[in-house]
């Protein structure tokens, strides 16, 4: 068993680090010939990293959850898995936000746009209203971000 200081979550204490740590070593320990239940098919490396992240940025660590973020969406498949990469894609955006970069934060929420092509969630639905109000303090600081805004109220219009 790994420490807890070896994991991204080192920052986390109590039940949420330990959970994570003990995620993180049931999947490490996880092997291809064994049945698992039909439940947990799609808990892989990415939907911990996820999940890690979000936890991360919950409990203020910026700089972990954007690593965590970032390794989830480059590791998950995006197919069959679309909504859940285009959520990522909008939560790192939200988290590159929070750090001061929203150039890179435009960026990645334009590609968690292009990702939501076809889906229909009400957690994609949260993600983009979050990515119009942090747009609302800056979207007529350029015309890129005004295009992003206008995109956004499009898939809210259609989801």
């Amino acid at each position: 068993m790994r420490s807890p200081a070896h994991g991204p979550w080192n920052g986390l204490g109590g039940a949420a680090g330990a959970s994570l740590l003990r995620a993180e070593n049931d999947l490490s320990d996880a092997r291809a010939d064994e049945d698992e239940p039909g439940r947990v098919f799609f808990f892989s490396e990415a939907s911990l990293a996820h999940e890690t992240g979000r936890a991360l940025y919950a409990s203020g660590d910026l700089k972990g959850a954007k690593a965590a973020l970032k390794h989830s969406a480059r590791v998950r498949a995006k197919q069959p898995f679309a909504r859940t990469h285009a959520v990522t894609l909008g939560y790192l955006g939200e988290v590159q936000a929070a750090t001061g970069n929203l150039d890179q934060a435009c960026t990645t929420w334009s590609d968690a746009l292009d990702a939501m092509a076809g889906v229909r969630s009400a957690r994609a639905r949260q993600t983009v209203t979050t990515m119009r109000s942090v747009l609302a303090h800056g979207r007529s600081a350029s015309s890129e971000m005004a295009e992003l805004d206008q995109r956004a109220a499009a898939y809210l219009a259609q989801a």
